[in-house]
């Protein structure tokens, strides 16, 4: 549960801090470029129309990822995080260059990728199972309880046909 709540503080935070008036103008430009580099973003819509939904869409999606990992609802909230961090780490991080990996970018990309898979670890356990207690089955104890064999511990069970590998004393 710790966890769960220091994953969602850190989403939670940075989804929060991006909505804020000293912040929103650099994420959204940040954004449009990024666009406008991939060729995404089409001159007749103008400065901000492609740009605005997306990185208003990707804080949306930031924010509410963090709240339903607060409220317990992991497999949701790890599966929308997922949804938010790949594009945004593939579209924040160019580190592939003419020189070959610039390593500035290559590490954040590969954090992106760190929180992806305790993501994808976090959202692979259901909600239901935090409350059942986890029991090891004893084989041994298992045949005890059904009377499947009456032979003692460490002792093999005798041969039916007296011809196997098995001798009874």
């Amino acid at each position: 549960m710790l966890g769960r709540i220091l994953v969602a503080l850190f989403f939670l935070v940075d989804g929060s801090y991006k909505t804020s008036e000293q912040a929103w103008p650099g994420y959204r430009d940040f954004v449009y470029e990024k666009f406008n580099l991939l060729g995404l973003q089409h001159d007749k819509i103008g400065f901000g129309g492609l740009g605005d939904v997306c990185a208003g869409t990707m804080v949306v999606m930031e924010l509410l990822g963090a709240v339903l990992l607060l409220l317990g609802l992991r497999s949701y909230g790890a599966g929308v995080l997922i949804a938010y961090l790949i594009p945004m780490s593939l579209i924040s991080h160019t580190f592939v260059v003419e020189r070959g990996i610039d390593m500035t970018q290559f590490l954040p990309f590969l954090q992106g990728l760190a929180l992806v898979g305790s993501l994808v670890v976090m959202g692979s356990y259901s909600e239901e199972e935090d409350d059942r207690p986890v029991s090891i089955e004893n084989s041994r104890d298992g045949q005890r309880e059904a009377n499947l064999m009456d032979f003692r511990e460490n002792e093999l069970p005798p041969s039916s046909d007296r011809t196997g590998l098995y001798r009874r004393k």
